[in-house]
């Protein structure tokens, strides 16, 4: 049995963090979208139910059920792309047929300032997320830390 403070509390929670921050969704309104009460978000030692996972998954579609269950993959789903970036007529993505996508000299210059400003916000939320990364390595180490000056003392 572990100790109570070596414990990971509610990591299904901790993941819910970690995508709403990338995604720049504040706590309100993700409460507000999916109906789970602020006490049962803030609880440290109690995860969410089968209702609430749903209702997230449900709510957030691009959120990988592997990931926010198992911790497992990639946060976001390979088959729903965080931006689409569609053609003139709108009927296509950067995740579609290469054949049909047009060119960006076929496209107008509205099209390819719209094209900048999406792929910018896709690097953006791209470098958060290694951001958040970077501190969970960084809390990870110092737990190593932690553990290896623990058995360095216990000998």
């Amino acid at each position: 049995m572990q100790e109570k403070g070596c414990k990971i509390s509610a990591p299904i929670k901790e993941r819910v963090r970690m995508y709403l921050k990338v995604k720049g969704v504040k706590i309100r309104d993700f409460l507000e979208a999916t109906g789970v009460s602020e006490s049962n978000f803030k609880s440290k030692y109690s995860e969410f139910g089968g209702e609430a996972i749903a209702e997230i998954m449900s709510t957030y579609g691009d959120i990988s059920p592997y990931w926010l269950i198992l911790g497992k993959g990639e946060m976001l789903t390979a088959h729903r792309p965080l931006i689409e970036i569609g053609n003139i007529k709108g009927d296509n993505n950067i995740y579609g047929d290469a054949n049909t996508i047009p060119s960006l000299g076929d496209r107008h210059l509205g099209d390819q300032e719209a094209l900048l400003r999406s792929q910018s916000e896709q690097i953006r939320i791209l470098e958060e997320q290694v951001g958040h990364l970077k501190e969970l390595l960084s809390k990870r180490d110092d737990q190593m830390d932690q553990v290896l000056a623990l058995l360095h003392s216990k000998k």
